[in-house]
């Protein structure tokens, strides 16, 4: 699978995709959640994790939002990324939106540069209002689907207790 991953400028192919925690860098969800770019929407990103795409529009927005000094946006890079399919976990904040894949890893490969990105443009802002719009419909089902989960969940336990109370009622009875 391909993964993009947008961010440092600094990468460079064949090296090694570190973590903030390794590296000493901001994050770009630092500027995004101190700018309340995703309010409601963040839900912590681990700073002992890369984080990659298979959208690679979504990749150059957080490149667009990419800072080195953990306050303001710069040049950021897109690349793209592989990561080992063993430690690849689903990014909780995201999983899935339509087809597309936000992952997190303890570290990955950088393979190449596909384009540096300049600061947050309007096209950056369109891409980060469809992402927010499907982040929030993805939520939605995610919370639909719990429910029902939930909902099926409390009917087979009701189903047993009254299974079990059936079976206290026949004991008694004979």
């Amino acid at each position: 699978m391909t993964y993009w991953h947008g961010g440092s400028p600094l990468l460079k192919a064949g090296g090694e995709l570190l973590p903030p925690t390794r590296t000493g860098f901001g994050m770009t969800s630092d500027v995004l959640n101190r700018a309340s770019t995703l309010r409601g929407h963040h839900g912590g990103y681990r700073r002992d994790r890369v984080y990659a795409t298979t959208n690679v529009e979504f990749a150059e927005m957080f490149a667009a939002l990419y800072t080195n000094d953990d306050r303001r946006p710069g040049l950021g890079a897109v690349w793209e990324v592989e990561l080992d399919d063993d430690a690849v976990e689903v990014d909780p904040d995201f999983r899935f939106i339509g087809d597309d894949q936000f992952v997190q890893a303890p570290h990955g490969r950088v393979v190449r540069l596909v384009t540096f990105v300049y600061p947050v443009t309007e096209e950056h802002e369109c891409t980060l209002t469809k992402f927010r719009k499907l982040g929030a419909d993805a939520q939605r089902a995610r919370e639909i689907q719990e429910a029902e989960y939930r909902a099926a969940a409390k009917a087979v336990r009701a189903a047993k207790l009254a299974e079990r109370a059936a079976r206290r009622a026949a004991r008694r009875s004979s």
